[in-house]
């Protein structure tokens, strides 16, 4: 298994050989986090295997508190996920409220060029 993995990272295995001598299948899983956060995918390999991205995004989290790392990746995702729909929204309405205008200032000229067109002359 070890040598099947080094064969397939073996930037991984030359930088960081004891993590990958310990904990083959967390490296072999996860060859970026244990690229990028090597201490803690040697202290904390449960953690890293089971979520990924969270050692990913917070290390120092995942390093000092494993348990509440997983629940603050799912808040920074909630919260990206919302952010992202409120800022759709957002254009959303800013797209109708311009449109609506336009709409208007378009409907008031054609009234006005009408009323000019067919205004009698003395």
């Amino acid at each position: 298994m070890k040598t099947y993995f080094c064969f397939l990272f073996p930037v991984s295995c030359f930088l960081f050989p004891v993590s990958c001598f310990l904990f083959p299948v967390s490296c072999f899983l996860f060859p970026v986090s244990c690229f990028l956060f090597p201490v803690s995918c040697f202290l904390f390999p449960v953690s890293c295997f089971l979520f990924p991205v969270s050692c990913f995004l917070f290390p120092v989290s995942c390093f000092l508190f494993p348990v509440s790392c997983f629940r603050n990746s799912i808040i920074f995702i909630i919260q990206a996920i919302l952010l992202r729909k409120k800022s759709k929204s957002d254009n959303l309405l800013e797209n109708i409220a311009f449109t609506t205008k336009d709409n208007a200032q378009k409907l008031r000229s054609s009234r006005f060029s009408s009323m000019r067109r067919f205004r009698p002359t003395p």
